[in-house]
């Protein structure tokens, strides 16, 4: 057990090192991009890193089964380098029991991707939203609820979604002063204007009871048309949306993120078995570290197409955790058979 204990602390090193290591190439990419983004509004490289900073831990959830794997993979590749691997086959412990701290370390990983997606990827993905906002202009998309204002008008938009929204609630200013607040349960484009899906369904509230003078019609008028809106806004990332707020949206989109979330989670298990029996199987050469992170990106590229494909409505939702998880089964148990084959030595 000590030295099943002493394996795993070793496995969640190297995890840590991929994941720092991807975390690295993410945020340079990302901080060129921003910075080349925000150069035409004025804003320094500085600015351009603490969004780049900011995507980060959403980039770190999408490439978490990539990291796994490469994290294994290192892992067992210094085990057999050191003969430790053999050394405990020698002393009698099973593969199936060797194997047990990196099943463990996938475990974390996969855990870890849905905590940090209700935690740290939603506090990001906020102050992104309201720095990007605050630098280049425009509205502020939080989750399912977006905040523009138009004129003297300030907007709170929930479900903001193509040519339909949400309880929309606006904020009529005069001379900077607060003069009414209005809200309807739902507002369509009609092809030239937005109106209210239940004409019932809205109020108006004048402050200190004086109206403003603008009917509801022309607060409604006062928004952007459905390009313009998703213009000011930006988009609708539903990877940084949190399951709550995903389990309401009927969109076949958000059922897609839903799978693809839980669906991942298992496929970093299976990365980690599949990173750390490949080096184990085949022998202590460097180029492994790359044959074993090989099969973990096909899989996450089937995903991701079959997410984008199921997104549209095409495919059922079900269908991105099959073509992730058949895969992945597939080839984890092609590999780890390796472990048991007649004759292998370790």
């Amino acid at each position: 057990m000590i030295f099943l204990r002493w394996m795993f602390w070793r496995v969640l090193r190297w995890q840590l090192v991929a994941f720092a290591a991807i975390a690295g190439l993410m945020l340079m990419v990302d901080w060129v991009e921003e910075g080349a983004a925000l150069a035409r509004e004025g804003a320094g490289g500085g600015q351009a890193l603490l969004l780049a900073s900011l995507l980060l831990p959403g980039r770190l959830i999408q490439a978490a089964p990539l990291a796994a794997a490469a994290g294994a993979a290192l892992a067992s590749l210094e085990l057999r380098r050191t003969q430790e691997w053999q050394a405990l086959a020698a002393a009698g412990i099973s593969p199936v029991k060797r194997l047990a701290p990196f099943l463990v370390a996938g475990l974390l990983v996969g855990v870890s991707t849905l905590v940090s997606n209700e935690t740290v990827v939603l506090t990001a993905a906020s102050t992104y939203s309201r720095r990007l906002s605050t630098l280049v202009g425009g509205g502020i998309r939080d989750g399912q609820v977006a905040w523009l204002s138009s004129g003297r008008h300030i907007f709170r938009i929930s479900d903001p979604a193509g040519e339909s929204l949400g309880a929309v609630t606006v904020w009529t200013l005069d001379d900077g002063m607060l003069v009414s607040m209005a809200w309807a349960s739902g507002l369509e484009w009609t092809g030239s204007r937005w109106e209210p899906m239940d004409a019932s369904q809205q109020q108006e509230t004048p402050w200190h009871g004086v109206p403003d003078g603008f009917p509801f019609l022309a607060k409604w008028q006062a928004l952007p048309s459905p390009d313009d809106l998703a213009a000011e806004l930006g988009t609708d990332r539903l990877a940084s949306r949190s399951w709550t707020s995903l389990k309401k949206d009927p969109r076949p989109s958000a059922d897609a993120e839903l799978v693809g979330r839980w669906s991942r989670a298992l496929g970093c298990v299976a990365a980690v078995l599949l990173g750390a029996a490949v080096p184990l199987a085949w022998g202590a050469r460097a180029w492994l570290v790359m044959a074993a992170v090989a099969p973990v990106f096909s899989w996450e590229l089937l995903a991701a197409v079959a997410q984008v494909v199921a997104g549209q409505g095409l495919v059922p939702a079900w269908t991105v955790a099959l073509a992730r998880l058949l895969v992945a089964g597939l080839a984890t148990a092609m590999v780890c058979y390796l472990l048991y084959r007649p004759g292998h030595a370790g």
